[in-house]
């Protein structure tokens, strides 16, 4: 690819000119009078010519993959960056998602010093877009409950458990539940306040599944004193 060629494709990383221009100016570089292809038609269009540079990164790149990472963020700094932290060998669409759902090298060191050392891109993703930040597996450790494994950590942020859910629950009494058990309660809108309820209500004891029955079939306290009134429950 020749020089000039080169310079368009930096002119439209950089939104200098748009696709449109720059198609117009690699066909006459090119020699190239013909009409370009559809983009939908499979055939390989100006604006999808590969870009040629020393770093590996940029080997197979096109420039409308460089419009899409200049769109959405990703620069030359935020490459190094997460290079910096171990991800060398990563898609532009990778790239473009992390940048998208937040996932930054600060967040990335967080996450190992909680003890997820090893995830891959799309488990950060996953982790980021769902709420879970760092401070959460740190927060079991606390508790002294089971690091929560990354499959379980994002299940939990998917049903809205939170680390003050978790440090409730733990403070109503419920200080050995796992991930799953968390999630399933928080699912079913077993909540601190409702386990004080049951408390208060004169049941005893009761497990996280004798609650979530209770929830899921409106067992309330105003329903217990109703039938405890009719001595129907001592």
């Amino acid at each position: 690819m020749s020089q000039e060629s080169l310079q368009v494709l930096k002119m439209l990383s950089e939104g200098k000119i748009t696709v449109d221009d720059a198609n117009r100016l690699l066909r006459a570089l090119d020699g190239d009078a013909a009409p370009s292809a559809s983009a939908h038609d499979g055939t390989v269009t100006p604006q999808e010519r590969r870009v040629e540079r020393q770093d590996p990164f940029f080997a197979g790149l096109t420039s409308k993959q460089l419009v899409e990472l200049r769109i959405h963020g990703v620069t030359p700094d935020y490459v190094r960056a997460m290079r910096a932290v171990g991800y060398t060998n990563i898609s532009p669409t990778q790239l473009i998602s992390m940048r998208i759902h937040g996932v930054e090298p600060a967040y990335v060191q967080a996450m190992r010093a909680d003890g997820y050392p090893e995830l891959a891109p799309e488990q950060l993703i996953e982790l980021s877009m769902h709420g879970i930040g760092p401070g959460m597996a740190g927060l079991f450790e606390s508790l002294e409950q089971r690091k929560p494994t990354v499959r379980e950590l994002i299940e939990m942020g998917m049903h809205g458990v939170t680390a003050e859910y978790v440090r409730e629950m733990h403070e109503a009494g419920f200080g050995n539940l796992s991930a799953h058990q968390l999630t399933k309660m928080n699912m079913h809108g077993v909540n601190a306040h409702f386990v004080r309820q049951m408390a208060e209500a004169g049941l005893g004891e009761l497990t996280p599944d004798e609650l979530i029955e209770m929830r899921i079939h409106g067992v309330d306290p105003a329903y217990i004193r109703e039938m405890q009134s009719l001595d129907v429950v001592s």
